[in-house]
């Protein structure tokens, strides 16, 4: 809880007990202090970072993203070598990082495991209380946290 900046987070390792415990966490603040943090908060956010293994090469299969466009065949030339792209990040078009409403999706291979295992790491932020996590729990994530 950091009352300065106004936030109030839980970490943990399961999306699951993680929002379990936010749930709770709002419910006590409603019951003890009398206030609504659904109707208070500016927005609500989701962070998750982990890790996939598809058994696919991570390396290879990112860089088809790119491979033979005009952009990185553009960027080859400027540099005077061959590149490649090493990831990918999504973001809600039209929306910026200090909007109460954004989304980020980032997925690349994990540096110190490139040709076996993904890092994924996924920001989402809504002023609407009830965010749906089950679109992440694919993740299996190392680190959650839930903030608002």
């Amino acid at each position: 809880m950091e009352p300065d900046r106004g936030v109030i987070a839980i970490a943990g390792q399961h999306v699951g007990a993680i929002v379990e415990d936010f749930s709770n966490l709002e419910k006590l603040i409603n019951d003890k202090l009398n206030l609504s943090l659904e109707k208070e908060a500016l927005f609500y956010e989701f962070i998750a970072e982990g890790t996939a293994t598809t058994g696919k090469d991570p390396t290879r299969i990112v860089a088809k993203l790119l491979d033979g466009s005009r952009l990185q065949s553009e960027i080859s030339k400027i540099l005077g070598s061959s590149v490649t792209n090493f990831g990918l990040r999504l973001v809600e078009r039209d929306r910026y990082v200090t909007d109460n409403q954004w989304f980020d999706f980032r997925i690349e291979p994990l540096v110190p495991k490139p040709n076996t295992t993904y890092h994924i790491n996924v920001v989402y932020r809504h002023p609407i209380a009830r965010i749906d996590f089950h679109l992440l729990l694919f993740l299996n994530p190392q680190s959650c946290k839930c903030f608002i």
